[in-house]
Parts: C-alpha cells; structure tokens; sequence
C-alpha cells in the first residue's frame, strides 16, 4: 500500500469515527431530554432509567448526576440519591442547592452512626478537601493569574507613583492567593488518590468481621452512610465507617463515588 493510500485510509476511518460518535451524541441528548421531560411529568422511575442508561454509554457530569440523585431523591431511595448526590461534588463543588438536598437526604439516614466530635480546625480542612472541585480550582487558579497579568501591565503602562504602589501590592497578595490555591489543589489531587469513598445502599447491610458469609455481623450499617473504601477481596470491600470502626460489606452493597 502507497503512503498516499495509507494516509486516505486513515482520514477516511477518522472520518467514520466522528461521523458515528455524532451520531451517537445527538441519540444521548435526546434520551437526556426524554429523561428531563419524564422527570417533569413525575414519572420518576422511567427518567432514572434513562439517566442510568447514559451514564452506562460511558457518560458522567454534574448535570447528569444531579438530575438522577433528583430522581432517587422523589423515589424515596435514599441510598442513590446520596451516592449521586456526592458524585455531583466532583464536578459542582458547594453548589448551593446540590449542598442543601444533599442534607435533606443525609437527615432521612435512619439511625446514623454517630461521629465523634472533632476540632474545628480539622473539621473544616476536611470539608474543604472534601467539598471543593477541581474545576473549581483550577477557574479560580486561571481567573486570577489572568488578574496578575492584568495588573502587571496596568504597573508598567502608568507612572502614578501612588497607583503603582498600590498595584504592587494587590498583586503580591494575588500572587499569594494562587500559590495557596496551587497548594490546595495539589493536597486535593493527594486526597483523591489517596482516599475512596462508597455509600452503603441497602436499607440493613451487615458488617463482618471477616470477608466471608459465615463470619461474625458487628453491626448493621444504616442505608445512605458514607464509608472510606480500604480494600477488596474478591466479592467484599472492607470498609471504615464514619466512627473509626472497619469490617467487610458485600460489594453489591456499596455504591462507589
């Protein structure tokens, strides 16, 4: 084969490949759309379906998540409307009204585990951790670098003694700002790879001590409670629970995040 026929062949199968992944995009818009449309008419069960039918298309976004939490949320099912609920997290950080519905949800957890208090430093750091997005970060990183550029320019381009000082000294503190954004967004990054975390969603799932069905139940662990994944072993993931204490769990229990 000529490198000229070579290298028709290839734009000829790149062609075919958007062509179909178009074609593809517009079918899923369209299931998207009959999902918002059943959703609006309360037909809560059909519309989770079709998001769910999406999201196994290989797709994910916080609209996608939010509006199937949503759907879970009006079916009662609080186990996946936390799991997806804190899915949204990742892509919409503390939006206000995901971060409000997600604590309706969490308050219909039934008897919760109780968290031992804990400082309100460390209580905060984790929040932040927990609840900032990357994207959010990495705006906030391109807007104000953009800033400091802007304020350079504005420093070399005007001699006012007065206003220069002032330039100065707002970009030394953007300057600040971006290096303490950097460094949260490496910590994040450590923390995503770091820890995983999976929502328990039968209503009693019992924890065992060992990862076996004839081992030992320690506890009953309430539908809806966020758990720290530590390891799997086959068909069990073990697991910490909010109050320190570990076991194994079913893996068809759990809901990855």
């Amino acid at each position: 084969m000529s490198l000229f026929r070579y290298f028709r062949l290839q734009i000829l199968l790149a062609l075919i490949a958007i062509f179909f992944t178009n074609i593809n995009a517009d079918s899923l818009k369209e299931i998207f759309d009959d999902a918002v449309k059943l959703y609006k008419e309360k037909n809560y069960i059909e519309a989770a379906e079709k998001f769910e039918k999406i999201i196994e298309q290989g797709r994910s976004n916080g609209e996608l998540y939010y509006n199937l939490g949503n759907c879970y949320f009006r079916l009662g099912n609080t186990g996946k409307t936390i799991l997806y609920y804190e899915k949204t997290k990742k892509y919409l950080g503390n939006n206000h009204d995901l971060i409000y519905n997600l604590e309706i949800a969490n308050s219909r957890i039934q008897n919760p585990i109780l968290v031992p208090p804990k400082l309100f430093f460390i209580k905060w750091w984790n929040f932040l951790l927990s609840n900032t997005s990357l994207q959010y970060l990495g705006y906030s990183i391109l807007v104000i670098t953009l800033l400091i550029l802007i304020l350079s320019f504005f420093k070399v381009h005007y001699s006012d003694k007065s206003f220069s000082v002032m330039l100065q000294f707002i970009r030394k503190l953007t300057v600040i700002l971006v290096i303490i954004l950097v460094i949260i967004t490496g910590l994040k990054i450590h923390f995503i790879k770091n820890n995983s975390f999976a929502i328990v969603l039968n209503k009693k799932s019992p924890l065992k001590s060992e990862p076996f069905a004839e081992s030992k139940n320690l506890i009953y662990v309430p539908e809806g409670t966020k758990v720290k994944v530590m390891r799997y072993a086959e068909k069990w993931t073990e697991i910490e629970l909010p109050d320190g204490n570990k076991g194994w769990i079913q893996n068809e229990q759990v809901g990855n995040i």
